[in-house]
């Protein structure tokens, strides 16, 4: 699992984090300006922990939006990317 928090602009720092431990879970935030993106999360949740989150999975022809205290699984082991404003755990 890597976690990568990308600029939506350009000039903002794109590295944010990366963690290898997926058994140690990672926690963050979003906001309209930046996302963070994953891979290797298959049959992992995503949960909301405040905010709104707006999740898009390669693969998946939907996208999925969770608001404070809904998750989401992971069914597939594709990237995901986490959009929105608000705080995740996975």
């Amino acid at each position: 699992m890597f976690e990568v928090l990308v600029p939506t602009h350009p000039g903002k720092s794109g590295l944010f984090r990366t963690d290898l431990n997926p058994a140690a879970g990672v926690s963050g935030a979003v906001s309209p300006d930046k996302v963070a993106v994953f891979a290797h999360l298959d049959g992992q949740a995503i949960r909301c922990l405040s905010g709104h989150l707006w999740v898009t999975i390669e693969n998946d022809p939907m996208d999925h939006v969770l608001r404070q205290g809904y998750r989401l699984i992971v069914p597939t082991d594709g990237k995901v990317i986490i959009g929105g404003r608000g705080r995740y755990y996975i």
